[in-house]
């Protein structure tokens, strides 16, 4: 069997927790950091530790060298709920230094049995208020606008 058939044949997947969207990490991460993030967590083991290369991660990624080692830094240093969600630890390996990740349960990401840490979900209201400032630029639409719009959209529905 071909090593492309073995791995359709036997599937493997992240589990990435929705508490991971509702609880406002992803949205704190960014989309870069997320996706640097869940690359590393492809390489994981039930233990949340891993070893790629940043060369590794850019490739699988989709980015530059240079972008994974800026964010690889930013997840080293964020705290979501006052805990890292990543951590890495030097290895000397005769010559070279290499990386050792470990993926914490608060990242609200596991493999096989791993679990994750319950976290509290935040609210995403997201404030209309405009400021006087910037009213100005706002399209202002009345109730009764509203309500003729609303219709309108109906009525194009039904006919479909």
């Amino acid at each position: 069997m071909l090593e492309n058939e073995d791995k359709q044949a036997n599937p493997l997947f992240l589990r990435v927790y929705l508490s991971a969207y509702k609880s406002g990490l992803v949205a704190q991460l960014g989309a870069t950091n997320w996706v640097v993030f869940e690359t590393i967590c492809t390489y994981m083991n039930e233990e949340g530790v891993c070893w790629p290369t940043q060369e590794q991660i850019a490739e699988r990624s989709g980015v530059s060298v240079l972008t994974v080692n800026r964010a690889v830094k930013k997840l080293l240093a964020f705290r979501f709920n006052d805990k890292p969600i990543i951590s890495r630890k030097k290895v000397q390996t005769g010559y070279y230094k290499n990386s050792v990740y470990t993926v914490h349960p608060i990242s609200q990401v596991a493999i096989f049995g791993g679990q994750v840490e319950a976290v509290e979900e935040v609210s995403t209201f997201v404030s209309t208020n405009v400021s006087t400032k910037d009213k100005a630029a706002q399209p202002d639409y009345n109730a009764a606008e509203k309500d003729e719009t609303l219709n309108r959209l109906a009525a194009r529905l039904q006919k479909q």
